[in-house]
C-alpha cells in the first residue's frame, strides 16, 4: 500500500514537472537565463583594468555581486511569475482529471514539490554562474564553504515569491495577479538597493539578498521559510473549497 502511495506521489510530481516544461515555458526560461548570463558578463566586464583591480579588488567584487544580485532577483521574479501563470491558466482542467480519486491536498503538495525541485535546480545553476565568473576572471577572488549558503538564500527567496503568487492566483484567478507580485518584488529590490535603511529594515522580514564583508547573506533566512509555509497553508485552505471544473 505504501509503495502504491509513493508511486502515486512520484507520478503526480513528475506530471506537474512535465506540465511546467511546455514549449512556451522552455522558451521563456531559455531566454531569461540567456539574458541573465549576458547581464552577468556585462557587469563583470572581462576587459576590466587589471591595474585598478589590484589597487582595490574588494570594491570590484562588491560591485559585481551587488549588481548581479539585483539582476538575479528580477529574472527569478520572471521565472516564478511564469510558473504561477501556467498553474493558473491550465492546471484547473488538469487537476480535475485526478480529483475523483486523489485528495486535493495531494495535488497541492505535488504542485509545490514540483515547483520546489525546479527552483532548487535553478538555485544551484545560478550559484555556479554567480560565483563561477569571478573565480575565473578575478585573480584575488576566493570562495569558501560558507558561500554554499547562497543556494539556500536564492531558493528560499524564490519559494517565498512563489507562495505569494499562488495564493493570490487561487484567490483572484487573473493573469495580472502574479504580475502584481513580480512588480512588488522589483520595487522591493530597487528600494533596498538604493536605500540602506530600507535594506536593513526590510531585510529582517523579507527575502533580500545582500553582499557584505565578502559574503552573500539574507537576514530573514529563518523567518522567510515560516512565512512561505503559512502562505502554503492559506493556499491549501482556499484550494480545498474552490470549485474546480474541466474547462
Amino acid at each position: 500500500m505504501r509503495r502504491k502511495e509513493g508511486r502515486k506521489w512520484m507520478n503526480l510530481i513528475s506530471l506537474y514537472l512535465n506540465y511546467v516544461f511546455q514549449k512556451s515555458t522552455v522558451i521563456i526560461f531559455f531566454v531569461s537565463i540567456l539574458f541573465m548570463i549576458l547581464s552577468f558578463i556585462i557587469i563583470i566586464n572581462p576587459n576590466f583594468d587589471m591595474d585598478f583591480y589590484q589597487i582595490n579588488p574588494a570594491s570590484f567584487h562588491e560591485k559585481y555581486f551587488m549588481q548581479s544580485l539585483f539582476v538575479l532577483s528580477i529574472f527569478n521574479g520572471i521565472l516564478v511569475t511564469t510558473i504561477s501563470i501556467i498553474y493558473m491558466l491550465q492546471s484547473n482542467s488538469f487537476d480535475a482529471l485526478f480529483l475523483s480519486y486523489t485528495k486535493r491536498s495531494m495535488l497541492c503538495i505535488s504542485k509545490i514539490i514540483a515547483a520546489s525541485i525546479l527552483f532548487l535546480l535553478l538555485s544551484i545553476f545560478e550559484f555556479v554562474l554567480l560565483y563561477g565568473l569571478p573565480l575565473i576572471l578575478y585573480p584575488s577572488f576566493k570562495m569558501d564553504r560558507k558561500a554554499l549558503l547562497t543556494i539556500a538564500y536564492i531558493f528560499s527567496a524564490m519559494l517565498f515569491d512563489f507562495a505569494l503568487s499562488i495564493v493570490l492566483v487561487v484567490w483572484i484567478p487573473n493573469i495580472f495577479s502574479p504580475m502584481v507580485i513580480l512588480f512588488l518584488s522589483i520595487v522591493k529590490n530597487m528600494l533596498s538597493t538604493s536605500f540602506q535603511s530600507i535594506k536593513d529594515i526590510g531585510g529582517e522580514i523579507l527575502p533580500i539578498l545582500c553582499y557584505k564583508d565578502g559574503y552573500i547573506s539574507m537576514q530573514s533566512i529563518y523567518i522567510t521559510p515560516i512565512f512561505s509555509l503559512l502562505l502554503f497553508l492559506v493556499y491549501f485552505s482556499i484550494y480545498n473549497i474552490k470549485d474546480i471544473k474541466i474547462t
